[in-house]
């Protein structure tokens, strides 16, 4: 996972750095963490999720003429990801101000400060769109930019398990290619616009109840119990609704 723009890997990891930066702040009453967008007006963090995959097999298969520089195993990660991604925003973004942070008119959204994308795809150090793939050939690594600090971290990967036991299952084939390629900068200008993403959480429980991957993880009984909690959770603070 990443903290003010740094890659943390386990939680372990991510007190660690929070317990370096509180040390160069001790002398202050101030204290550093990580805190989601509660408003377009206030600050926050974007909790962008940084995951590698390997295994001794990875390069066994044809690579994909979508991304040459995917190993077979990269390939399907990334189509699993892409084909769930509806049903994860209910897991990486639990607020309604976690959705303006895919609103391309929001403050620093259209500008890399925390905007996450608004479209379903993928792109090589790309900035603007949901997935962006970082790292050289080789070391490959995938940046899920749609989470915020209100996620439940071992919630949130464990969908994204889900997705990537269901792609390697199936053994997917990727079918979206680089949108830094296709797209450029700005996805008014391509050819074929992807699928948008959630607007809100409500949109995003509907692809979670919607996709057989995730009810046969989780099981019916607790995303219906999920939900709940989560909508209490708005409710309590102010952030309602989540429709």
């Amino acid at each position: 996972m990443s903290y003010a723009g740094r890659r943390v890997g386990t939680n372990v990891e991510r007190h660690l750095h929070l317990g370096f930066t509180n040390t160069n702040v001790r002398r202050t009453p101030l204290q550093a963490t990580s805190e989601y967008l509660h408003s377009v007006l206030a600050d926050g963090n974007g909790l962008h999720t940084h995951i590698s995959v390997h295994s001794p097999k990875a390069s066994e298969g044809e690579t994909s003429p979508l991304a040459p520089t995917l190993n077979p195993l990269e390939a399907i990660f990334l189509q699993s990801l892409l084909d769930n991604l509806g049903g994860i925003c209910a897991f990486s973004m639990t607020t309604p101000s976690s959705y303006e942070r895919t609103d391309e008119h929001v403050r620093g959204s259209t500008q890399n400060v925390w905007g996450s994308g608004k479209h379903v795809c993928w792109g090589t150090h790309h900035r603007q769109v949901p997935i962006r793939l970082c790292g050289p050939t080789g070391a490959h690594r995938f940046e899920l930019r749609s989470v915020d600090a209100a996620a439940n971290p071992y919630l949130l990967l464990a969908s994204i398990v889900a997705a990537a036991i269901e792609g390697v299952d199936n053994q997917m084939s990727l079918t979206a290619g680089d949108s830094a390629a296709l797209m450029g900068q700005n996805a008014k200008t391509a050819s074929v616009i992807p699928d948008e993403l959630p607007h809100s959480f409500g949109e995003a429980f509907r692809c979670l109840e919607e996709q057989d991957t995730m009810g046969k993880f989780f099981g019916k009984g607790f995303i219906q119990a999920y939900r709940g909690v989560i909508e209490v959770r708005n409710l309590t603070s102010g952030a309602w609704p989540t429709h």
